[in-house]
């Protein structure tokens, strides 16, 4: 059940969106960041103990934005891992198998109109969710 959910932002590095939905409330504890990855950063977060809310963005996660729980999300399309993002997004979910990655591949050749120095679709694609426990 989803009040609010759709695409608005593709680009070669990700595909953006937006999930609104009175289920998907909650609030992000930071922790430690994961142990291989924990000197390999310069800590921004409550330096000198570094918190992190997930691992490196890799290829695939979905993640939500700015390190909270919504309702704008993320999916990391490129093979370079976002190190810049500095471990600030909860990682929720990653992208799995073909079907799902051919689907990624139409969303990012859908037209898209330029909006300032971003790519945003021409139109807002809507999906629906459905939550599962």
């Amino acid at each position: 059940e989803c009040d609010a959910c759709y695409f608005h932002r593709v680009s070669e590095m990700e595909i953006r969106g937006t999930m609104k939905s009175q289920h998907l409330q909650g609030t992000v504890q930071p922790g430690r960041c994961p142990k291989d990855e924990r000197d390999q950063i310069e800590c921004v977060y409550d330096a000198p103990n570094c918190k992190c809310h997930g691992p490196t963005i890799k290829h695939g996660m979905v993640s939500w934005s700015s390190g909270g729980t919504g309702p704008e999300f993320f999916i990391h399309t490129s093979k370079m891992k976002a190190i810049w993002l500095l471990h600030s997004n909860t990682v929720f979910g990653e992208i799995d198998g073909d079907e799902s990655w051919a689907t990624i591949k139409k969303l990012q050749s859908l037209p898209t109109k330029k909006a300032g120095i971003v790519s945003v679709l021409a139109e807002k694609l809507p999906f629906t969710l459905q939550i599962t426990q």
